[in-house]
């Protein structure tokens, strides 16, 4: 009776029995075609946040795309950098740092400190005994000779001095009467000041030396600051001394004769001028390095300051 099954299951469960079972191979078809489209959801799902992740992090760095590391790098100024095509047979030249001038590497082509030339190098209207011209200028040269040094006392070592510009004049007269002359450039003031000590210790051991090569007597002086001379005075920034070296062969003893020589060594700026005049065997060294009436003054102390005037 229809009271007696509310429900209908009665008439429900021989529908069911009407219905065609479906055979097991076919519900393991239709499983396995479910779980791989499952799959294929989830791989599809995880490459969308991989993506998306790179993104969002290129983005979040300075809030642009192009940081991204598998893009090119952006110019945080704003301009974008062009690359420039490598040079044959080498690399890419990198766009320049920003916030950074390029600058040229030196090279020896690029200026440096101004050298003397043979202007500065003085010439008879300077250099002479007693009045110009009585001296000639017997010849130049701008290399120490393989026998040459012009004074007794050096040079011991010319390579000591680092010269960067070097010219030697020599002059004479009928007399006899000689006068060496060198000008000399280097890199620097500081470096001209080295030379004019180094210099400066010859002549301070040059006794000692003119005894160890057989000298009988030595009496040498100096330096003595030269302060003026014939030309008026030695300019302000100029350094100027004045050295008096005498020496006594053994065979001079008994003449009582010997040799002499004086010399001016100035420094100016990164010039140096060195004045040497060889007496030769005489009986004394009748001179002096001051402006005295009394007292002749030695050829080198009285042309100092126009010597030094020259090296500007």
């Amino acid at each position: 009776m229809a009271h007696d099954d509310p429900f209908g299951l009665a008439a429900l469960a021989q529908d069911v029995r009407r219905v065609t079972p479906v055979p097991a191979a076919e519900i393991r078809r239709v499983a396995d075609g479910r779980r791989r489209l499952r799959v294929l959801v989830v791989i599809a799902a995880v490459m969308v946040g991989v993506v998306l992740t790179g993104v969002i992090v290129g983005f979040g760095a300075t809030g642009r795309l192009g940081t991204a590391p598998w893009l090119p790098p952006v110019n945080p100024t704003g301009s974008e950098a062009v690359p420039q095509p490598p040079p044959v047979g080498g690399s890419p030249t990198p766009p320049n740092t920003p916030g950074t001038t390029p600058t040229s590497a030196p090279t020896s082509e690029q200026p440096g400190v101004a050298q003397p030339t043979w202007d500065n190098v003085p010439s008879t209207d300077v250099i002479y005994v007693s009045s110009p011209g009585d001296m000639s200028a017997l010849g130049d040269q701008e290399e120490w000779g393989p026998q040459w040094a012009p004074s007794i006392c050096g040079p011991v070592e010319p390579e000591q001095l680092n010269i960067r510009t070097l010219m030697l004049r020599s002059f004479g007269d009928a007399s006899s009467t000689t006068e060496q002359v060198v000008v000399m450039g280097f890199d620097s003031e500081a470096a001209a000041i080295s030379a004019r000590d180094q210099i400066a210790e010859w002549y301070a051991t040059c006794d000692e030396r003119l005894a160890e090569e057989g000298m009988q007597r030595t009496n040498s002086f100096g330096p003595e600051q030269i302060t003026a001379g014939r030309y008026g005075e030695v300019p302000e920034d100029a350094d100027a001394r004045f050295y008096s070296v005498a020496w006594v062969t053994p065979d001079q003893v008994e003449r009582q004769t010997g040799n002499f020589e004086n010399v001016a060594l100035i420094q100016r700026g990164n010039r140096v001028a060195w004045l040497i005049t060889p007496i030769g065997e005489a009986m004394d060294n009748n001179c002096g390095w001051e402006v005295d009436a009394s007292e002749m003054q030695c050829m080198v102390a009285a042309q100092a300051p126009a010597v030094a005037e020259g090296l500007r």
